[in-house]
């Protein structure tokens, strides 16, 4: 645990930070001692740095936060309203965006069409680039340190700590 720990704050130290406030933020705070906590901090900024990216890659799509959690909720398969429900935005807020989805072709009748499914894949694409420091800064240690958080991961949902979706457990 210790070993992956190290690992990854090896990597979020030597990343670049502007423009990623939330995986700034929390970089800068001190860094626990406790042997779970360091992993559970590292592997945070680790998912702060592609969440700072992927709303980067959101806003220069053009899309506002309420449009960003529909359009992906349809991406992922789920009907509109279970993830974005979620972020408690007032119905009014829902109700325009879901409108502008679809006044815009990127929804219709609720699913993603077409237009909406290569938009919201370009986003995920350049989040995707987004990370490629972050990858680089592991290096050759990224094959064991997946492997051991996946095991880790599979663990929790044995435990029933985490929900056994992997999309509900990705969505926050």
């Amino acid at each position: 645990m210790v070993a992956v720990a190290e690992v990854l704050e090896r990597a979020v130290a030597g990343v670049e930070g502007t423009g990623r406030v939330l995986f700034s933020a929390l970089r800068a705070q001190p860094r626990p001692v406790d042997p779970y906590a360091r992993l559970w901090r590292a592997a945070d900024l680790v998912r702060e740095h592609r969440g700072d990216g992927h709303v980067a890659a959101c806003v220069a799509a053009g899309l506002d936060p309420v449009r960003m959690g529909i359009l992906m909720e349809v991406w992922l398969g789920y009907p509109v309203g279970e993830y974005s429900g979620t972020r408690a935005w007032p119905q009014e807020a829902a109700d325009a965006a879901l409108a502008r989805l679809e006044a815009d072709g990127l929804l219709a009748d609720g699913a993603i069409t077409e237009r909406g499914r290569a938009l919201r894949d370009g986003i995920e694409a350049a989040t995707d680039t987004a990370q490629d420091g972050l990858l680089a800064a592991v290096g050759a240690d990224l094959d064991e340190v997946v492997s051991a958080l996946d095991g880790w991961s599979r663990r929790c949902v044995e435990a029933r700590a985490f929900p056994p979706d992997v999309r509900k457990r990705a969505a926050g």
